[in-house]
């Protein structure tokens, strides 16, 4: 029986999780996609943030952040989701990165951690398919989808999503951290 303890929590974990994927996108959205996001907004800084999300940054003037699902319909207030739909982070930027060329190079990581502290998904260089930087206008909207599918009779759970993007020209970042509350 000891043998097989080490593999009983990754065999929970795989019946919990079937996927756990992960996506960003630089640059414009579609303004229709930003309508409805009027409820539960708090201030941090200059930036009105919604659904809880912790924002840190350094030298970056924030202006929104929010989340929404793929088609662009506005996550509840409480991050409640049925996990049926990719959830998308959208951090809209004033100004901060260093631009060189009208490029800015940014990175990324994204993490996805477990009520159970255990790692889920742990993406680096999530920029590069930008070797050669973003447009100043693209990287003043960072998109980040995280698609978390649950199998079926799954009991309640939650995911603590950590999102991190810096300008490898500057010290100027910004880090968002939001939870993710199944049905």
């Amino acid at each position: 029986m000891k043998l097989y303890r080490p593999v009983i929590p990754a065999f929970v974990l795989m019946l919990v999780l079937s996927s756990c994927k992960f996506s960003c996108k630089v640059g414009a959205i579609d303004e229709d996609k930003q309508a409805g996001n009027t409820q539960g907004p708090v201030r941090i800084g200059d930036a009105i943030v919604y659904n809880g999300i912790q924002l840190t940054s350094k030298n970056i003037k924030l202006n929104k952040a929010y989340l929404v699902f793929e088609n662009g319909e506005k996550v509840p207030d409480d991050n409640i989701v049925d996990f049926t739909s990719p959830v998308k982070l959208l951090i809209l930027i004033d100004s901060g990165w260093t631009s060189k060329n009208n490029k800015v190079m940014i990175d990324g990581s994204e993490k996805v951690i477990d009520e159970e502290g255990r790692l889920i998904l742990n993406k680096e260089d999530l920029f590069g398919d930008y070797p050669d930087g973003a447009s100043e206008k693209d990287a003043k909207i960072l998109g980040f989808t995280a698609n978390i599918k649950l199998r079926k009779g799954v009991p309640p759970t939650s995911f603590n999503v950590i999102t991190r993007v810096w300008d490898k020209n500057s010290e100027a970042y910004v880090e968002a951290k939001y939870k993710l509350y199944s049905k």
